[in-house]
């Protein structure tokens, strides 16, 4: 449980995703209006943020662990690179990213480990589940609706998985799988989904968020 943490693969373009719907009878061109603008929707979410502090639900397993561990979350980020989470429940413990290193923390131990971040880290998508496919032709794209939520799912075939493999150690912590659903309306990441190379496996709940975009609110 020292290094829990969750990266987004950076590589070259391949060829185009693959996107499908499945819900309703959208066109195709429907469907990858729908995909853009929840990519856009996320991108401009962490972009934009200045604040953000939310209180999250996390599930999670480890490669090779049968059963999931349910912990809570506080989480506080401050732009451009100041993230600090802490995690409640059966292993607790803190991480925090500052000044382009990560610094976990055991409770139960007081045991520190301190790295650098690697370069094609970044704090939303890697460490808080948030990201936005930045190299959506490395994925398969699906898109669907559930209620009033957009739900985007990238899934990397298998082909490009076989490259990363060549070194498991070194890609171990790159995502193959995400699935994101966004509140359209409200311009927010209310839940995320996230496997790695390596195997870890990852959902995270918003339950409350509070973001502050700089934005100054115009006087009616």
């Amino acid at each position: 449980m020292k290094k829990i943490l969750l990266l987004l693969i950076c590589g070259a373009v391949f060829s185009a995703p693959n996107v499908q719907v499945t819900t309703g009878a959208a066109k195709k061109g429907d469907v990858r209006n729908f995909m853009n603008e929840t990519i856009v929707i996320i991108k401009n979410f962490v972009k934009n943020t200045k604040k953000f502090s939310a209180n999250i639900s996390v599930r999670q397993k480890a490669a090779g662990i049968k059963d999931y561990v349910n912990q809570d979350c506080r989480a506080e980020y401050q732009a451009p690179g100041r993230l600090k989470m802490k995690f409640k429940g059966l292993y607790p413990y803190t991480v925090v990213v500052s000044n382009f290193e990560v610094y976990t923390t055991i409770e139960s131990t007081g045991e520190t480990d301190k790295r650098p971040m690697k370069i094609d880290e970044d704090i939303f998508e890697h460490f808080l589940g948030i990201g936005y496919f930045k190299n959506v032709k490395l994925y398969n794209l699906r898109f669907r609706t559930e209620g009033d939520l957009y739900v985007l799912k990238g899934e990397m075939p298998m082909k490009f998985r076989l490259m990363l493999q060549k070194d498991i150690v070194e890609n171990a912590y790159k995502t193959v799988f995400m699935e994101i659903w966004v509140d359209p309306i409200a311009g927010k990441v209310k839940k995320s989904h996230v496997i790695s190379l390596g195997g870890k496996d990852i959902y995270y709940t918003f339950r409350e968020q509070w973001v502050d975009n700089g934005k100054k609110k115009k006087n009616k």
